[in-house]
């Protein structure tokens, strides 16, 4: 799964467009394949669904300051519960840094992180 990650994160150029409020979130991101919304409560503990490179998430959304983080569980057919967290925040060149973690069984976490330009 590693491999895959370090080779799929390059090679597609999604964008996020982000509404915040003070207790919601509504996330789209379109990408070559498909496009997503999301909307998540910043409560830290509403339960929301996803999927993941084909494979089913449950988490919750928090603001931490100025940074929204989605901590939860991404279940797979072959390696059972990751767990998983990911993290957007606005950079000082208004630029969002987009971190997401994944924690595999036996090995330490895998962290990808991408920056989006605004346009």
């Amino acid at each position: 799964m590693g491999w895959l990650l370090k080779k799929a994160a390059p090679s597609a150029r999604p964008t996020h467009v982000i509404v915040t409020g003070d207790e919601r979130i509504s996330i789209e991101v379109q990408s070559p394949l498909n496009t997503r919304k999301t909307a998540l409560v910043l409560d830290g503990k509403t339960t929301a669904t996803d999927d993941f490179f084909g494979n089913g998430v449950e988490y919750t959304a928090r603001r931490e300051g100025d940074t929204i983080v989605t901590s939860g569980v991404m279940t797979s057919p072959k390696l059972g519960k990751v767990p998983l967290e990911t993290r957007r925040s606005v950079q000082d060149d208004g630029s969002m840094l987009y971190t997401i973690s994944l924690t595999f069984p036996g090995e330490p976490p895998t962290v990808l992180k991408r920056v989006f330009k605004r346009k």
